[in-house]
């Protein structure tokens, strides 16, 4: 028990521990950036091998209009949109993969 100067009391037994969330971290061969961004991004998808496509949703689930410009294993993607949450979805032969993009205008 710990008495302060205005005689408060605090029970310090308990104690309480906070984490990063480093279990949620995940390594994904799907490199985006820069994350966030002002409405373009650049693709990099070296190790995922064919990319089939390249589909840029909302946080409503809504295709967003964007143009894409593939060159090798980058691709640049550049969109007009509002601030907020978009994501990418790269289809390749064997996988598909997603990512969140943040948007800030």
């Amino acid at each position: 028990l710990f008495v302060d100067i205005d005689d408060c009391e605090s029970d310090t037994s308990n104690t309480i521990t906070r984490t990063a969330g480093i279990a949620k971290i995940k390594s994904s061969p799907l490199k985006i950036y820069p994350n966030p961004t002002n409405g373009q991004v650049t693709i990099d998808a070296t190790a995922l091998g064919i990319i089939k496509s390249v589909t840029l949703y909302n946080s409503q689930g809504q295709l967003v209009e964007n143009t894409q410009a593939i060159n090798g294993s980058l691709i640049e993607l550049v969109w007009t949109v509002k601030s907020g949450v978009l994501w990418v979805e790269v289809e390749t032969e064997s996988a598909t993969y997603r990512e969140q993009i943040i948007t800030i205008k």
